[in-house]
């Protein structure tokens, strides 16, 4: 094994260890089949980046474009996976109350239903990036937006509208782990809820395709099979960020009969839990890359994974003065970098300023509407910053990876979401 013969596609998220086990193991170690050969990520200072090998994808997303039925299949296996999901965490209350034996026995059953349900809508990813590379070489950027446009609710478009039609007391049961990623957990109150609740966003409109679908000749199944892929993979988000919930719940428990903090357990391993080395968390707290196989993992520390994750990802050192991303909503604008990673950078966003964060989230809302455009490191047709720039009509670039690295506040830049390019000027 050998990661340097692989061309690595990066996600850069927060991150930790024990939070991004499950779903790692989820994309190499699932049951169904065809499968990823290979993953690695990345930790340093809790920022993470996640890394799939572009071979695995062109490889299993051909599959899934020749045979698109088979991503219907995994779509109803997917409910019944989560079934068994959802019932676990129904179990999940008082963990104190647990003997040893039974606390790790229902951490176990949690977190094999956790990788299973996950490692189907894991695969989606495949014929996303297929259908989009195969796309561009025949569409101009508008007729690409139409064909990849979701053709279902996303769950951040129903929590929108649903936040503005339900009780406030039921849509904080229903979405307190919104602000969940693979690094931060917490459990959102009424207050979050209430000062969201006059967001003007519109609700999901299904956009006609068939005129499009005929020039590029594109077949129903195919087209369907896209429009599930995107749907399931905004809906591994959701499991995602409740499964990380419960997660937590459980290392909370385990760190406190350990009298280790709940920082420290987020860096063990699902497979130390009932034996925890301390000397291996303080070794993961340096920088760390795991390059995970469906049989085998590989540990590196300290310089030597900074070097190997920059040869991987062929990371360039110094100043950078033009970035690449994706479209997410077209147009030009000129503007002020402001670099904002959460809600206590909000206030130093101007009217007219370049909006530059890792991802968006609800809560980015207000100052999104403040931006002449916004650049994210992170993101896919249906994320939050794609769905809302278009409601606002915002230029947007999303996925460019470094923008966050290489991007500071009072940079004067040019936004190019109609070929995706960021210049600073």
């Amino acid at each position: 094994m050998n990661p340097l013969h692989y061309t690595w596609e990066p996600h850069n998220m927060p991150m930790t260890p024990h939070l991004i086990w499950a779903a790692a193991e989820a994309f190499t170690r699932g049951k169904y089949k065809p499968f990823y050969s290979i993953n690695s990520f990345f930790i340093k200072d809790r920022k993470g980046r996640w890394g799939f090998a572009e071979q695995d994808l062109d490889r299993v997303g051909e599959f899934f474009f020749k045979n698109p039925e088979e991503i219907i299949k995994l779509a109803e296996l997917w409910g019944k996976k989560l079934q068994k999901f959802n019932e676990i965490t129904k179990r999940i209350k008082d963990l104190s109350e647990l003997p040893d034996k039974e606390l790790y026995k229902l951490y176990w059953e949690f977190y094999n239903a956790y990788v299973d349900q996950y490692s189907v809508p894991a695969l989606v990813n495949t014929l996303d990036f297929y259908f989009e590379n195969w796309l561009k070489t025949r569409a101009d950027q508008k007729e690409f937006f139409v064909l990849t446009a979701p053709g279902k609710e996303s769950f951040i478009q129903k929590e929108m509208r649903e936040l503005k039609e339900s009780k406030i007391e039921e849509h904080v049961e229903k979405y307190f782990w919104l602000g969940n990623n693979y690094a931060h957990t917490e459990v959102l109150g009424k207050d979050y809820f209430l000062r969201r609740k006059d967001e003007e966003i519109n609700i999901f409109k299904k956009i006609d395709k068939k005129e499009l679908m005929n020039k590029y000749n594109i077949s129903e199944d195919l087209m369907k099979s896209v429009e599930e892929c995107i749907y399931l993979r905004d809906e591994r988000k959701k499991y995602n960020m409740i499964g990380n919930h419960y997660l937590v719940v459980f290392l909370g428990e385990i760190g406190k009969r350990n009298n280790i903090s709940l920082e420290d357990m987020k860096y063990t391993l699902p497979n130390e839990i009932e034996n925890i080395n301390k000397e291996k968390i303080k070794l993961r707290k340096q920088p760390y890359l795991v390059i995970m196989t469906p049989d085998e993992d590989f540990h590196y520390y300290g310089q030597e994974a900074q070097e190997l994750h920059d040869k991987m990802f062929n990371v360039q050192h110094g100043k950078v003065n033009e970035i690449q991303g994706r479209p997410a909503c077209l147009g030009r604008a000129r503007g002020t970098v402001k670099v904002i990673m959460d809600e206590s950078g909000f206030s130093r966003m101007k009217e007219g300023d370049i909006l530059v964060t890792s991802m968006t989230r609800p809560e980015f809302v207000p100052i999104m509407k403040k931006a002449a455009a916004i650049i994210t490191d992170e993101g896919g047709i249906t994320c939050h910053a794609a769905i809302v720039s278009r409601e606002l009509n915002i230029p947007c670039i999303i996925s460019t990876r470094i923008a966050t690295q290489k991007l500071k506040d009072g940079d004067k830049v040019e936004v190019d979401a109609d070929k995706g390019v960021v210049r600073k000027v």
